[in-house]
């Protein structure tokens, strides 16, 4: 291969370099300091205020799922169970199953911590009654203990809206927070009418401090002035921590003016946007997700804290033009040090070739320049000496005769099945083969004779094991050792291989005859300490084998 023709010089690419990075670094900084950094910063920094929340917003739900899991539990339960809600009329059947549903939903209540009270209510038009049921509290101890079942039929549905709503919509769902005498604090329920065949068999819900909830959510970190906090889903009230049934602490959208994405505020959801508004005379920005109740997330710093990105930037243009000239004084040295670099990793490649070692990556150099030269012209020498190697190792590891791999290179697979072994990784077999009466049959015909016996047989083996790898060890001795997909059906293969021979003619005063002994093992991890172990297994087979058909044919082993 020829040497292309130098183009442009080091020298001159050295200086254009010094040009080029100049009026590179001056346009960047005059456009960032114009027109796109402000904009992506701002956007960067809204981007990352939305990722926050949704996933604060993914912690939150994890709490509300886990109380509607267990609501929806006792609904299975129930339609499962029965197979007519008329059968909670009868007080028995309806005492028996209720124990059931208490002693599921009492234990999966009271293992969470954030649930104050899980409850079922009978439907009233089948029991007669609107106390049938079990109602159950948190105590102060954290455990769940029994309470007086509310009367549904003495309130009516504005008053006892836990148990009318669902009914009334025929579906599960979340209620705003409200004050529970019961249990004295605010909470939100999770309610799910049972139905069988369209026929209401009760009400079952669970219960939740509001108050605790605000207090994790009021927990999630944001920014250094930001905080998190929740607000009903048509923004009529943010419920900050604190928050009673009189609305200490909280305030409604009323009581704040939006500057920005006013649009964006009755939402599901901020987007990637962050809304801007005026409170109490301060500056805020703000992100919201929804929550699987229906409420939504909040979270809301400073704006001028939100995005701080902008002066940060600022301040490092203003130092970046300080040390510009400290760069250009260093671009000098580090180009030149770029160029040598190459030079020296082409001189410790030269070094390590002298010393045999071809394995040595040359360093790609796409430049037309004396360093390319020299690069082309190495790999040139290094790959005609791999390609001379792969030819002298390929004679070196091939039994002239069979084709087959020989000794060394049988040698060479024992170290590493040995290395294997030791890793805990080997999986393989041994089929140890050698070729009855050769000395009949060298004596009689001739060695020429013996040699083709001994191509005859190795071929045989190889047909039968295309995948394995076949070594001549020995004049008349071959080892093939299964893996992979050999090792996979070795059991099919070595068969096969065994009724093949049997079809063979059997006659050591024939000339034509190809007979052969073999013994199989494979390797058994934790017994087999090494390869020779297996090896050692399959020869035993192989000679009894042996020792059997010359004894049948009178002829001695040697």
């Amino acid at each position: 291969m020829g040497i292309k023709k130098r183009g442009i010089s080091l020298k001159i690419k050295f200086v254009g370099i010094i040009l080029v990075m100049v009026v590179v670094l001056a346009a960047t900084l005059g456009s960032l300091c114009y027109s796109v950094l402000g904009k992506v910063l701002d956007d960067d920094a809204a981007q990352n205020l939305n990722l926050t929340v949704r996933q604060y917003v993914l912690q939150v739900d994890n709490k509300l799922c886990r109380v509607e899991d267990a609501v929806q539990g006792v609904d299975a339960y129930v339609t499962g169970r029965l197979s007519s809600a008329y059968e909670i009329s009868d007080p028995a059947i309806r005492d028996s199953f209720q124990q059931y549903i208490e002693q599921y939903f009492v234990t999966v209540a009271g293992n969470n911590n954030d649930v104050v009270a899980c409850y079922m209510t009978f439907n009233p038009e089948i029991t007669d009654s609107g106390t049938n049921g079990f109602y159950y509290c948190k105590a102060d101890d954290g455990t769940m203990a029994s309470a007086d079942v509310t009367d549904v039929l003495k309130f009516s549905e504005s008053e006892n809206v836990w148990f009318y709503q669902p009914v009334e919509k025929q579906s599960a769902l979340w209620l705003d927070p409200y004050y529970s005498p019961k249990s004295d604090m605010v909470v939100i329920s999770y309610v799910l009418p049972v139905y069988i065949d369209d026929v209401l068999v009760g009400v079952v819900g669970i219960d939740m401090d509001f108050n605790k909830l605000i207090k994790y959510v009021s927990g999630f970190p944001v920014m250094d002035t930001g905080e998190s906090y929740l607000k009903s889903n048509d923004g009529t009230v943010h419920y900050h921590l604190g928050f009673y049934e009189q609305g200490e602490n909280a305030h409604g959208d009323k009581d704040v003016t939006v500057t920005e994405n006013a649009n964006k505020m009755t939402q599901a959801t901020s987007d990637k946007y962050v809304i801007r508004y005026k409170f109490d005379g301060a500056d805020k920005a703000m992100v919201f997700g929804t929550l699987e109740n229906g409420m939504k997330l909040v979270i809301e710093a400073d704006y001028a804290v939100a995005f701080s990105s902008r002066s940060v930037v600022l301040t490092w243009i203003l130092v970046i033009g300080i040390i510009f000239c400290a760069v250009m004084v260093g671009v000098s040295y580090y180009y030149a040090n770029r160029i040598t670099r190459s030079l020296r990793e082409l001189t410790d490649a030269s070094h390590r070739i002298a010393n045999g070692d071809l394995r040595v990556q040359i360093p790609d150099v796409d430049t037309n320049d004396e360093v390319a030269d020299l690069t082309r012209s190495i790999k040139t020498v290094v790959n005609s000496l791999k390609t001379y190697t792969v030819d002298m190792e390929t004679k070196a590891f091939v039994d002239q005769m069979t084709k087959v791999k020989n000794k060394s290179a049988f040698n060479s697979m024992v170290e590493s099945i040995d290395e294997q072994i030791r890793d805990g990784v080997a999986r393989f077999a041994v089929v140890m083969c050698d070729l009855n009466y050769l000395k009949v049959t060298n004596d009689k015909f001739g060695h020429s004779a013996g040699d083709d016996a001994i191509t005859r047989a190795a071929h045989i083996i190889c047909e039968h094991f295309p995948l394995s790898q076949v070594f001549r060890i020995g004049g008349d001795e071959f080892v093939v050792i299964l893996t992979e997909h050999d090792f996979r059906i070795r059991q099919k293969l070595i068969y096969e291989f065994g009724e093949h021979l049997k079809q063979l003619d059997n006659n050591p005063h024939d000339i034509k005859n190809i007979s052969l002994s073999y013994g199989a093992s494979e390797f058994h991890a934790g017994e087999d300490p090494d390869f020779n172990a297996v090896f050692k297994r399959a020869d035993e087979r192989m000679y009894q084998m042996k020792q059997e058909l010359h004894k049948k044919h009178g002829i001695g082993i040697r």
